[in-house]
């Protein structure tokens, strides 16, 4: 998109579990991308999305409504998973 929404939206989602497992892929993600759906950019786990106004993302949260969900739509349809960032496990000599 080329214009910022007056309002916009953060979407959490899980990187790395704690047992260093993949998280299963988000069936409703799965669902919503349909023929396009590709497995290396799945989302995975529980995704969370907030919207927010203001400056100020993690103070100003508001509540969606059911027009947002066309947006979301959208956005998941079109947008893979952003890569997960690479650990690097050293082990002590």
């Amino acid at each position: 998109m080329i214009r910022k929404f007056a309002k916009p939206y953060i979407i959490f989602y899980p990187v790395v579990a704690r047992d260093g497992m993949p998280f299963p892929i988000n069936r409703t993600i799965r669902d919503i991308q349909g023929p396009s759906f590709q497995e290396e950019h799945a989302w995975r786990g529980n995704i969370v999305v907030a919207k927010y106004s203001g400056d100020s993302p993690f103070s100003s949260l508001i509540d969606a409504s059911m027009a947002d969900f066309a947006i979301l739509k959208n956005y998941f349809l079109t947008h893979g998973a952003p890569p997960v960032p690479r650990q690097v496990c050293e082990t002590p000599a």
